[in-house]
């Protein structure tokens, strides 16, 4: 048996961020499946590595200009006993905010503590200068990072 928790961000992250959010979790060690799957299917298909990220973003623009829907959607991040996703919410499909969650099986220790770091580590992604990652409520993300209690409310 599988078990879900979830958590949900009052944030919106646009879709020319979403892939640099998940090169920030990447270099936090958390591999984004998705991403990487992608990748590497366009280093195959482009005989090399060195222009996959350029495809990726050229696709990228090409789905937002063309008024599909957003290029990057979400992602996964498995781990031994659980893996984690992150699902972008948009506006055009109802859904809104930056839902993060686990799913995990009952020998996993401690599920809700890990969800809480990922959501951390998510939070200090999106607010890191050095990164090109807007989300609206930066305000409020700034106070969560000072306190525990309130980047668990924030979630």
């Amino acid at each position: 048996m599988l078990f879900v928790e979830t958590r949900i961000a009052d944030r919106n992250v646009d879709a020319r961020s979403r892939i640099s959010l998940l090169e920030a979790l990447q270099d936090r060690g958390l591999v984004p499946l998705i991403r990487s799957s992608r990748l590497y299917c366009f280093e195959q298909a482009l005989v090399g590595g060195e222009r996959a990220r350029e495809l990726e973003g050229l696709v990228s623009t090409w789905s937002e200009t063309e008024g599909d829907v957003p290029y990057v959607r979400g992602d996964v991040f498995c781990f031994e006993d659980f893996a984690h996703f992150l699902i972008f919410g948009d506006a055009g499909d109802g859904e809104q905010g930056l839902r993060a969650g686990i799913i995990y099986g009952p020998e996993t220790d401690e599920p809700v503590q890990k969800l809480d770091a990922f959501c951390r580590n998510v939070q200090e992604a999106l607010e890191t200068p050095a990164r090109s990652v807007s989300a609206s409520a930066g305000s409020a993300a700034s106070a969560a990072r000072r306190s525990p209690t309130n980047a668990q409310r924030n979630w």
